[in-house]
């Protein structure tokens, strides 16, 4: 072999290692990778800008993971607690002025962003403004009545405000940014078009990567002010469907799933190294209607101005027998638009209740004029004109949707009401839900654990916003805002139950069922989840962080190397040994023809 020949070799086996090299460096998951714990998930992230998360996917888990709060939600009952803040101000630690208007929280001192940088008081101080001046959708809304902050020092924060509320004991689920980021951003849509990875944020792990419709990986924080993580990093693979995700459980290529379907779920029990948890109910699957306040491109059919056909709608659903046929017993029928979970959770007394009654239902739409006047089964507008068909968008990829869809559509039938089912993806769907071009839909909401930000979804203010159908009353306004301005809890309870009757009565939503969360989690791998709340809360997709602090491997050796979709160490390895074995076998294959030759 002459010595080009042998530098030619050595230059491929070199490239073939360097390739394997670079694999396990960039690989987040190799055979000396750190320890990962690898979520599964159907639901990528929409976006790693906390001005633009919405109300699907994942955005909150990233939120909880990479911010942090002024105050949170206790992982023991989900009350408000401290978390930038190292107290809840009262008048008697003197944090309220005596006329309420002013509250003044002292904020912790050993908190530092991801890149280092202090945290102090003016971070919260400028975010909390930016939510507030910008109308940032997502957090305005826990901020109400147009306050102003200061930071005197870098340890206290004063929140003012107009009028007296409560509002600042409703931890406001709005994420804390870094000033010195996100200050440049004069413009809140070329603010919402900051890509933001990595995140940089003060929370027990940092968004560090997000290959699209693949997965999202954080980073942990290791010198977080609340304990380092007993794990490097989080993995959320996304996959196509829930089949694959479980499968990908069984095979141990992933350690927990979320939001399981009760097949699934059933066929998780009971099998070796897997565990399955049954999480109370947090949110809710309803059928919205739509109002048509979008704008003049709004489509959306006048029947469902009239609360009678709501009502009637609502009284044709057997909301038990439809948790048997979606849920498999999974979940309990629905009433109200607050969840069982919280304490602010009323029920209608059995006079108010709408129950299942077809008779009723008809009896409804033949008082107010809605005949079938041409026989086709499908009664029409009174007076003639438009039949009662109605565009109703359902979501293959939300779990329960379409089967809820398909059995709902089958017992309106009955009282003279089509409903023709549309799929359409999430992405289509929030062209819909901007556009208002639909009649009404089925998705759901798993709200905090107090009860503002449920509420709120249903004021004026709130279309084209988070509202689902653009519903608006003057009075049920005036009771959104009474129940913040209450003084003492058993007052702002007593409003709370009020506007929750309200949205019943009114039906501008039909809350169908509270689904039981189902998960599951690989018990070779991982322990130490915290259960929040205790006993029957979430194992992971809390309202925090919590069990991603506590999480550890069960041993040294529970954890083998896994993919993230991407090649794995292990293949580049073998390729880059088969490079250099075919480069081997070239050279002695010329070498004995030059030999022969010879």
């Amino acid at each position: 072999m002459n010595l080009k020949t042998l530098g030619a070799m050595v230059a491929v086996i070199g490239l073939a290692l360097s390739i394997a090299t670079s694999a396990t460096a960039q690989s987040p998951t190799a055979s000396a990778a750190p320890v990962t714990l690898t979520v599964g998930t159907e639901y990528d992230l929409f976006t790693s800008n906390p001005l633009r998360v919405c109300a699907c996917g994942n955005e909150y888990e990233f939120l909880g993971l990479n911010y942090n709060m002024l105050l949170r939600f206790s992982p023991d009952d989900l009350t408000a607690a401290p978390e930038l803040a190292t107290e809840i101000p009262t008048k008697e630690n003197g944090g309220i002025s005596e006329d309420g208007l002013t509250w003044t929280f002292n904020i912790r001192d050993d908190v530092t962003w991801h890149d280092g940088t202090p945290l102090t008081a003016e971070d919260i101080a400028w975010s909390f403004t930016y939510f507030v001046e910008n109308r940032v959708g997502a957090y305005a809304g826990y901020l109400p009545d147009d306050p102003t902050f200061e930071a005197p020092d870098p340890t206290t924060l004063v929140w003012n405000m107009t009028v007296p509320t409560s509002a600042p004991l409703a931890p406001a689920w709005a994420p804390v940014l870094p000033k010195h980021v996100w200050e440049g951003f004069d413009d809140i849509k070329v603010a919402k078009e900051y890509e933001n990875v990595p995140a940089v944020g003060s929370g027990p792990f940092q968004l560090v990567e997000w290959e699209k419709d693949q997965f999202y990986r954080f980073e942990a924080n290791e010198d977080y002010w609340n304990g380092a993580p007993q794990i490097d990093e989080v993995i959320f693979r996304v996959f196509e469907n829930e089949e694959t995700k479980v499968l990908a459980l069984r095979q141990g290529e992933i350690d927990f799933v979320d939001t399981v379907s009760p097949a699934l779920f059933e066929s998780l029990q009971d099998q070796e190294n897997i565990a399955t948890h049954r999480a109370v109910a947090a949110g809710f699957t309803s059928l919205s209607f739509n109002f048509g306040g979008q704008g003049p491109q709004a489509s959306n059919h006048p029947a469902l101005q009239d609360v009678v056909v709501r009502r009637a709608i609502a009284h044709a659903i057997d909301k038990e027998e439809l948790v048997e046929r979606v849920r498999a017993g999974y979940a309990t029928p629905g009433t109200t638009i607050v969840a069982p979970l919280s304490p602010f959770h009323y029920e209608p007394t059995e006079d108010e209740f709408i129950n299942f009654d077809l008779a009723e239902a008809n009896r409804l739409l033949d008082d107010a004029g809605y005949a079938d006047t041409d026989d086709d089964g499908v009664r029409e507008m009174p007076g003639g004109g438009d039949p009662l068909v109605f565009d109703t968008v359902v979501i293959p990829t939300v779990e329960s949707s379409v089967p809820s869809g398909r059995v709902i559509s089958q017992w309106v039938s009955q009282i003279g009401i089509s409903m023709e089912l549309r799929p359409v993806s999430e992405d289509k769907y929030y062209d819909l839900w901007r556009s208002g071009d639909f009649d009404a839909y089925i998705w759901g909401w798993t709200p905090d654990p107090d009860p503002n930000f449920i509420l709120s979804i249903f004021t004026t203010d709130e279309c084209l916003s988070w509202s689902d159908g653009c519903f608006t009353d003057p009075e049920y306004d005036e009771m959104y805002e009474a129940q913040q301005r209450a003084e003492s809890l058993e007052e702002r309870k007593e409003i709370v139950n009020e506007a929750q009757q309200f949205v019943y009565d009114e039906v501008p939503e039909i809350v169908l069922f509270y689904s039981n969360t189902l998960q599951a989690y690989r018990t070779d791998t991982f322990e130490g989840y915290i259960v929040a709340p205790d006993p029957d809360g979430w194992l992971l997709f809390q309202y925090g962080a919590d069990s991603y602090l506590t999480v550890h491997p069960v041993s040294d050796e529970a954890l083998g190397p896994r993919g993230t979709g991407s090649i794995s160490t292990m293949v580049w390895l073998a390729i880059a040994g088969g490079i250099a074995a075919v480069f081997v076998a070239l050279v002695l294959f010329r070498r004995a023809r030059i030999k022969r030759e010879e």
